[in-house]
């Protein structure tokens, strides 16, 4: 049940919001989840009942308190569903523009956990602090690379944020673009980032985008000079991880980029076990074409055909069986003129 202020503001009947406030209503009290009416104000956009609210003495720096919620100040809550003016509105209110939740996060960070980048030009604007970090260490540097938002990216960078800085994990903005954002892997690469740095795992950007067959990013991260043949923590190379992504274009690509075929990570796999096991067909024959060794056996005692199944298997088998054709031709072409020379 919410209170008779917030269901005011929900309802958008400003008139009746202010009547209650005439009335000597505690403007700061709370819903059951902690949660006021500015703060279900400032999320829905409604200024005019922030400004009333405000008139009255709300408290920008009341936070929800109940579930994941927890410190979530209005000002983030605005930020976080892209309310601009909203976001105005309460830093020339006087909110903390740099105030933390729980988590760390603050209205800058929360610009990308919903539908608010565009509060994010705002808040740099305003003074935001770019260096500040969450309890993960995640910048908001680090979320918008996360986000895909190659024009907060800018935004943050032209302010001084580190193009460097890792989470707790290791992971840079780089490489978390490197998932699956071609675009920010550009700029960042533009701007100067290590196109060679490792997450926590070991692993880089490179392995990174292997790991979802981005060929666009793999291409330009080797341009920029991303090391080719590394492995990471249990020896997993690039190579590996685009063949379990089951992206052949990836595979070529890095194998024609000097790639090892046959590496074998900490359980003994290759390349073409990831691609076997994986199912696929394209990728197995990639790896075939450029030399694969079918006989490689795992710590598990299999070759990727003894694991392979569906196509994938299908290819492996006809391989083997055309090379020991391919053997018994070759012994009987050695053969046939000794046995002629014994006719004579």
């Amino acid at each position: 049940m919410h209170t008779d202020l917030i269901a005011s503001v929900n309802t958008n009947d400003d008139d009746g919001l202010k009547r209650l406030l005439d009335a000597g209503r505690d403007v700061n009290e709370r819903n059951e989840d902690g949660t006021t009416a500015l703060i279900h104000a400032a999320y829905l956009g409604r200024n005019d009942a922030m400004n009333l609210l405000l008139d009255h003495g709300a408290d920008t720096e009341i936070s929800a308190e109940l579930g994941g919620t927890y410190g979530t100040t209005a000002l983030m809550y605005a930020a976080d569903q892209g309310q601009i003016d909203s976001v105005r509105l309460l830093l020339d209110r006087g909110a903390q523009i740099d105030a933390q939740d729980n988590n760390g996060n603050t209205a800058l960070m929360r610009s990308f956990t919903g539908n608010g980048n565009d509060a994010v030009k705002v808040l740099v604007e305003r003074g935001a602090d770019v260096s500040l970090a969450n309890e993960d260490g995640e910048t908001a540097l680090w979320w918008a690379a996360n986000d895909g938002d190659g024009s907060a990216v800018n935004i943050l960078l032209d302010a001084g944020a580190d193009i460097d800085e890792a989470n707790g994990l290791g992971g840079t903005p780089l490489i978390v673009a490197a998932a699956n954002h071609p675009m920010v892997v550009q700029i960042l690469l533009d701007r100067g980032a290590d196109v060679n740095a490792e997450d926590g795992t070991s692993q880089t950007a490179l392995m990174v985008a292997a790991g979802v067959g981005g060929v666009e990013s793999l291409k330009m991260l080797i341009d920029k000079g991303a090391q080719v043949g590394g492995s990471d923590s249990v020896g997993q190379t690039a190579l590996m991880m685009a063949a379990e992504s089951g992206s052949a274009p990836a595979v070529a690509l890095l194998v024609s980029q000097g790639e090892p075929v046959d590496a074998q990570d900490m359980g003994g796999d290759t390349a073409l076990h990831f691609g076997a096991r994986g199912h696929a067909a394209d990728v197995v024959r990639t790896l075939l074409a450029h030399g694969a060794d079918t006989t490689i056996v795992n710590r598990r005692g299999g070759t990727p055909e003894d694991i392979a199944e569906g196509e994938a298997k299908t290819v492996l088998v006809a391989h083997r069986e055309r090379a020991m054709l391919s053997q018994v031709a070759g012994v009987t072409d050695e053969q046939e003129p000794v046995q002629r020379s014994r006719k004579m």
